[in-house]
């Protein structure tokens, strides 16, 4: 695309405070699912901008398979997710795709009606884990979004033993728990 807005152009629309005010009603009302496809863009900014932060150059990429390519070449699969256990990381996260139907994606990979990750699409999942419970109010819920996680796990940390060539349909919390030490905080 060759004639972008800036981050100015959009704030001068009216469409700027509308969209703010929905992400707010969407808070105050607990619609976290939603919330959760807008915010699934911001994670991948918020994950790219910690990355390069920590000094690994990485920028946002508009391409099937993955959301980050690192200067290094390693490809980063960006997941936001909501989770309601006892820590942020005491719950197995969903990590299925939903794709359209056709002779790529039949067979094994799509067993269930979603579309399992393969093994080679990325070499890293950044799971952006918002850790809150059912009950929140409106502030706890936004705290909670100002102290996600973003973990850096292999992929192949995701292979399914029973699939060979697939990922894993959810990240097991066991293995989130194995990866908090390639924690990233989200800096304010």
């Amino acid at each position: 695309m060759t004639n972008k807005i800036s981050l100015q152009d959009f704030k001068n629309s009216p469409w700027h405070d509308a969209l703010l005010e929905s992400v707010v009603d969407m808070i105050n009302e607990g619609n976290t699912k939603d919330l959760g496809k807008i915010l699934q863009d911001a994670a991948e900014k918020l994950v790219n901008r910690r990355l390069n932060e920590e000094g690994i150059k990485s920028e946002k990429i508009t391409c099937d398979g993955y959301d980050l390519l690192t200067e290094k070449y390693n490809r980063v699969q960006v997941k936001y997710r909501y989770v309601n256990g006892k820590t942020p990381f005491s719950k197995q996260l969903h990590f299925e795709t939903t794709r359209r139907n056709s002779k790529k994606n039949e067979g094994v990979a799509s067993k269930s009606g979603h579309v399992s990750y393969s093994i080679d699409e990325f070499d890293y999942v950044a799971p952006v884990i918002v850790h809150g419970a059912k009950d929140m109010t409106p502030i706890q819920y936004l705290n909670s979004l100002n102290d996600a996680k973003i973990l850096l796990i292999k992929v192949s940390e995701l292979e399914d033993p029973e699939r060979k060539g697939c990922c894993l349909n959810s990240i097991p919390s066991k293995v989130l728990q194995n990866n908090q030490s390639n924690s990233l905080e989200i800096l304010k």
